[in-house]
């Protein structure tokens, strides 16, 4: 089966079966020329096929022809232009499984998988409908909203909040625990549009607050944070974090980006005695994201989670030797590391620390409720078609 994915209404074993010619060694690495390996796949696809299901040797005639071989280097390349024309790109992008994939379900399931596209469709009615009944409800708790029983969930161990919806300004007002504090900005703060407010913080990491008492944790404590990231430049750095970046040990915690890419460090002395843990997904650029990490105090990354947009994120685990104390003297700090020049052009919104792990259903409310007082308190006529179906 070279080519069962082209046949008229192919099976899925036939398309299972083109698969085989998928089965290369490929490559991401820098510096790879793409029409270099382009050549590369096309012989390795020839060689294997010639010896797996022809039963020959035309590998030998790669480089010239030979006196006693009846394939000649001109057979060879004849039949490597059938793996020639492959949409398949050059380099893989480090990813699992380069598209396209199939889900295959084991047969015992195949009655109820082929019947869920039915139910699927069923239920995607059903919300429909559902929606458009509780519309006229929704639209008269829209005149006089009341979030008393969904604010309970998200302020349960709630440490620190920074709604960061002053815009440009000279000051800064923050809750830490049931205290509200109004902290001095230098000159360098500015403003963009907001995402749970009309306006967010931008600010450079030199000029970045700071907070002595906040997100002081140990190892072995549970916690979570939570943030609106609006990511504007290729540039890496921390978003907020309780660690120094001239310390060379760099002990402490934070929120980094890497490559768009969110990652959570826990150090006590980089990189022999830490715990990283990346999403391996990278953000796209110029657009606001709901990020929130949950650590649950083990020393390990299998307890780290990582969720953009209130979505589980599949991780890569680039340390897991954590051994001893993250507790540093170094302050809480916004936008940047203690000393640090943070993330170039980044807008940060409703940063929250909380002393427990987060459960799904609470990352998904802290990202939403605010979005939906914010939306509540806009005049009707101000309110945008995507934010009505929001």
């Amino acid at each position: 089966n070279l080519a069962g994915d082209l046949l008229p209404n192919a099976t899925r074993d036939q398309k299972v079966g083109s698969g085989f010619n998928r089965s290369n060694i490929t490559s991401n690495e820098g510096g790879a020329i793409d029409e270099e390996y382009q050549v590369l796949y096309t012989r390795d696809r020839t060689e294997t096929t010639s010896q797996v299901w022809l039963g020959l040797t035309t590998g030998c005639a790669v480089c010239h022809d030979h006196k006693y071989d009846p394939i000649s280097q001109k057979d060879f390349y004849s039949l490597s232009a059938f793996f020639n024309n492959t949409t398949q790109k050059a380099m893989d992008g480090n990813i699992k499984d380069t598209p396209p994939v199939m889900l295959i379900v084991k047969p015992e399931d195949d009655a109820r998988w082929a019947a869920l596209p039915a139910v699927q469709s069923a239920n995607e009615e059903k919300m429909e409908a559902r929606k458009k009944g509780a519309r006229p409800d929704f639209e008269r708790w829209l005149a006089n909203p009341d979030f008393t029983s969904l604010d309970g969930s998200i302020q349960k161990n709630l440490l620190f909040r920074a709604a960061l919806d002053e815009g440009e300004t000279n000051h800064l007002t923050v809750t830490v625990k049931d205290s509200e504090r109004v902290v001095p900005l230098n000159t360098n703060a500015a403003a963009r549009d907001g995402i749970v407010a009309v306006k967010a913080l931008s600010i450079g990491g030199m000029d970045a607050p700071r907070f002595a008492d906040v997100g002081d944790f140990e190892r072995t404590n549970a916690f979570s944070y939570t943030a609106w990231v609006w990511r504007a430049t290729d540039s890496n750095g921390s978003l907020f974090a309780r660690m120094s970046e001239p310390d060379s040990q760099h002990t402490g915690w934070d929120l980094f980006l890497e490559g768009g890419k969110p990652t959570l460090h826990l150090v006590h002395d980089w990189p022999e005695d830490a715990l990283k843990v990346t999403a391996k997904e990278q953000l796209p650029k110029e657009r606001w994201y709901h990020i929130a990490v949950t650590y649950d105090g083990k020393s390990k990354a299998k307890g780290v989670k990582i969720y953009v947009d209130g979505v589980v994120q599949e991780l890569a685990v680039e340390r897991d030797v954590l051994k001893h104390s993250i507790r540093t003297k170094s302050p809480f700090t916004l936008f940047a590391r203690d000393g640090g020049a943070g993330v170039t052009g980044t807008g940060l919104q409703d940063v929250r620390i909380y002393g427990r792990v987060l459960t799904l259903a609470e990352v998904r409310d802290v990202a939403n409720i605010p979005r939906l007082k914010f939306f509540a308190a806009k005049p009707a006529d101000q309110r945008g078609t995507n934010e009505v179906k929001e």
